[in-house]
């Protein structure tokens, strides 16, 4: 992936998980629910033609469960 769709897909993807604001955090610092976010960021760069997962929105707040399950 080229540098500039990079950074095109991840700030897309950063304003769909409201994660915005923590760009420049480490991940270590974020509750649960905000991990698996990043998780499910850096899976969805990968671009694949076909997803396989085992309930990643489990521990999800259920608002945020709604918006990326819709």
């Amino acid at each position: 992936m080229e540098k500039r769709e990079f950074l095109d897909e991840s700030e897309k993807l950063l304003k769909i998980f409201s994660l915005q604001k923590e760009r420049h955090h480490l991940p270590g610092s974020f509750s649960k629910g905000m991990q698996q976010k990043v998780m499910l960021i850096i899976g969805f760069l990968i671009k694949a033609d076909i997803y396989i997962v085992d309930e990643p929105f489990i521990g999800l707040d259920p608002r945020a469960n709604r918006v990326y399950t819709a």
